[in-house]
């Protein structure tokens, strides 16, 4: 939703970085939608054409369709017409806001996004504070991220902080600075490169400087990678504002490229699915440490599945995995597992 402000009451509702209203009840997000749209006609009613480049997506499992907003609440209430209210609940995937850098709750998503655990993991920066220091304008752009140090003294007069709080979150900023590829890769926030994506992409080009330098014909080679995803990248890396906000980036990282999968790993292209609860490993430290090896890991259990990796409580999944002759590794031989030449 491109709305090109952020008035309404409803902005307030979580973004991606990529876009994506989080909202799983799409009639909700279709209020969202009318409730911009009430707020776009009454600030801009002066202004025939103001609605033109205000565009809401609705990506279906089986064809896209772009509408501006003008013509929203029409395509919404139109029961004549194919998708119906009912028939958009039922089969859109996501409602996508197409605002960019005017949108000020997509400028937040990518905040958001980037902090999380499983990129930058910048632990002290949650969403309060993060909408605090854009209000301020600490944070303009992601690299700002990296200098908050300069505001420290004044942060320190804010309201819930002190000198304490502001040391700890200026060193967890610091802590993250050394990071691993496949996790900067997914902080970018790249429509559609996900964790999986992001690590085969870090597998494959092993630097950040190859992968902006990459072509359509080279990413489309890459496992999970089809021509959607691949265009994404390159839009991407080819928009001057990301080129630039990773060129800047850089300097305040230290950059942990991935070393040469052995091509002799016995775990090489295995598929691997983890169920239950493990006591003696976290669930995404053994995941990387099959990554490492060349596995893949998958979160359900098919005839493809070479290994299940057992901790208790594990429920359907081993039913499924016993059924189907899959080798189980219980808890107790992970080590041995992993350590297997």
């Amino acid at each position: 939703i491109n709305t090109g402000n952020d008035n309404s009451e409803s902005s307030n509702n979580d973004i991606n970085g990529d876009g994506r209203i989080r909202n799983n009840n799409l009639s909700n997000a279709i209020d969202i939608a009318t409730s911009l749209l009430v707020t776009e006609n009454d600030n801009n009613s002066n202004s025939e054409n103001d609605n033109d480049n205000a565009k809401i997506t609705m990506n279906l499992q089986d064809k896209s369709m772009t509408s501006t907003i003008g013509n929203l609440t029409d395509f919404i209430k139109n029961s004549n017409k194919v998708y119906t209210l009912h028939k958009v609940q039922q089969r859109a995937a996501f409602l996508k806001c197409m605002g960019g850098r005017s949108c000020d709750a997509r400028i937040r998503g990518s905040f958001y996004h980037f902090v999380s655990r499983k990129a930058f993991d910048i632990e002290g920066l949650g969403k309060e504070i993060i909408n605090r220091f854009l209000e301020l304008s600490y944070f303009k752009d992601i690299q700002d991220i990296f200098t908050l140090e300069n505001h420290s003294e004044e942060i320190e007069r804010l309201e819930g902080f002190g000198s304490k709080s502001v040391e700890n979150l200026i060193q967890s900023i610091n802590s993250s600075r050394n990071i691993e590829l496949h996790r900067f890769i997914f902080g970018l926030g790249i429509e559609e490169v996900g964790e999986t994506t992001a690590r085969n992409l870090s597998n494959h080009f092993k630097s950040i400087e190859k992968l902006m330098s990459t072509s359509f014909d080279e990413l489309i080679t890459l496992d999970d990678i089809g021509p959607r995803v691949a265009s994404n990248i390159m839009q991407f890396f080819e928009n001057d504002y990301c080129k630039n906000m990773v060129s800047e980036l850089l300097p305040h990282l230290k950059i942990q490229n991935p070393s040469s999968i052995n091509q002799d790993s016995y775990l090489l292209n295995k598929t691997i699915v983890i169920t239950g609860t493990l006591e003696e490993f976290k669930r995404d430290e053994l995941k990387n440490m099959l990554l490492n090896k060349g596995a893949k890991v998958s979160s359900s259990v098919s005839s493809k599945t070479n290994y299940l990796i057992v901790g208790s409580n594990a429920g359907s999944k081993l039913a499924k995995a016993n059924k189907l002759g899959v080798e189980i590794i219980n808890e107790d031989q992970i080590s041995d597992f992993l350590n297997e030449k």
